[in-house]
């Protein structure tokens, strides 16, 4: 997936008031993980002696959930972070609440 973003990696939508957004984070990989790497499609497999992160990217179009997609640390790095730099999660947040803070934001 190539997505469209708004320079960071992060595509906004909405819906119903909340506003939702593509993201990736980044988890250790854990005994009974079964994903795919979305960029070099092997396996993402838990190894006991390897302690592995891989990113989990959630991707959300006009706000909608339509997929989620995995990757090995390494090849979400080569992918350039598409979905921007992996975190650790993201509130949702009604645009009402964006706006205030954009507004207190401007006024410093």
């Amino acid at each position: 997936m190539n997505p469209e973003t708004n320079g960071n990696g992060i595509i906004y939508g909405s819906h119903e008031g909340y506003t939702f957004v593509s993201r990736a984070v980044s988890k250790k990989i854990e005994s009974g993980v079964n994903a795919i790497c979305d960029k070099c499609d092997d396996q993402i497999k838990f190894r006991a002696k390897i302690k592995s992160d891989y990113v989990i990217a959630n991707i959300y179009e006009d706000g909608i959930w339509k997929a989620v997609v995995f990757f090995h640390d390494n090849c979400y790095d080569e992918a350039e972070q598409p979905y921007g730099k992996p975190f650790t999660g993201l509130p949702l947040v009604t645009l009402e609440q964006r706006q205030e803070v954009a507004e207190l934001l401007d006024r410093q």
